[in-house]
This record gives C-alpha cells, sequence and structure tokens, in this order.
C-alpha cells in the first residue's frame, strides 16, 4: 500500500509524458524492494534533483 501511494506522489512531480512510465518503474521497484524503499526514494529524489 505505501509501495503505491509513494509511487503515485512522486510520478506526479514527473514530465507530464513520462507520468505513466515513471509510476509504471516506481511502482515496480517500491514493490520489488519494499524494504529499501528509502533508499529508491532518495536515489529518486537525487535524480530529480539533478534535472533542475
Amino acid at each position: 500500500m505505501l509501495a503505491l501511494v509513494l509511487a503515485v506522489l512522486i510520478s506526479m512531480f514527473a514530465a507530464p509524458g513520462y507520468r505513466l512510465l515513471t509510476f509504471a518503474v516506481l511502482l515496480f521497484l517500491f514493490w520489488a524492494f519494499e524494504l529499501h524503499w528509502l533508499v529508491i526514494l532518495g536515489f529518486v529524489a537525487l535524480v530529480g534533483a539533478m534535472q533542475f
């Protein structure tokens, strides 16, 4: 459940054309590595920050 919520929230901040792709990838990552979701969230935040 937490994985789904996080994937939705993060995909909202993705570029419009990539939202669905971002959501799908994040959902898979969070599902596969749910115990390490903080690490993945930090990595996603880092990648997002580098785009600005």
